[in-house]
């Protein structure tokens, strides 16, 4: 299963990210003390803090900086706790935004993780579709908070692998329409 999500995962970026050709334009959104790249392509728009490093590493290595074997990329287990990841949506969007969200397909979001040997959430990028106008027209503050609420409350088991490593990259498409997520009454 592991080789499988990995297959998916190598041949889902270079579609994503890499096929789009060209970079229609990036520009830089300061929200409050942190700034974000934000860079729209032909199909996509993307954010990432721009103090993230390890987002973008194309390779992932040991804590004494080798890099791990590509053979060995499905060796680790890594997995986030779907209540953890709801509290950082809930705390993020409020019951009506949600509602928004999930009558407005195409609300789909991909969303990047690194991910410490520890379990920890410690950088976050998300990839939306242009055509997905109620997730583009979100202010960057949005996402300025869902990336503060990830960091805060998505927790992630790690393998004794996985503690090996000097970080962990993870991602998740959410399918905001399709979201079972249920608020305080």
């Amino acid at each position: 299963m592991k080789t499988w999500q990995l297959i998916g995962f190598i041949l889902f970026i270079p579609f994503t990210v890499f096929g789009q050709t060209e970079v229609k334009r990036e520009e830089i959104v300061k929200v409050g003390g942190d700034r974000y790249i934000k860079t729209i392509m032909r199909y996509t728009v993307g954010y990432s803090n721009q103090a993230n490093k390890w987002i973008d590493a194309p390779y992932l290595q040991f804590k004494d900086g080798t890099p791990l074997d590509e053979y060995d990329y499905d060796a680790f287990d890594l997995k986030s706790s779907q209540a953890s990841f709801d509290q950082a949506i809930r705390m993020t969007f409020t019951k009506k935004e949600m509602d928004e969200l999930k009558n407005n397909p195409p609300a789909r979001m991909t969303f990047y993780y690194v991910v410490s040997p520890e379990g920890k959430t410690l950088e976050v990028a998300f990839i939306l579709p242009k055509e997905s106008k109620i997730l583009t027209d979100l202010p960057p503050e949005k996402f300025a908070l869902l990336e503060k609420n990830l960091k805060k409350y998505l927790k992630w088991t790690v393998d004794d692998f996985g503690k090996t490593m000097l970080f962990l990259h993870a991602w998740r498409i959410v399918d905001f329409p399709t979201m079972k997520i249920t608020y305080p009454v």
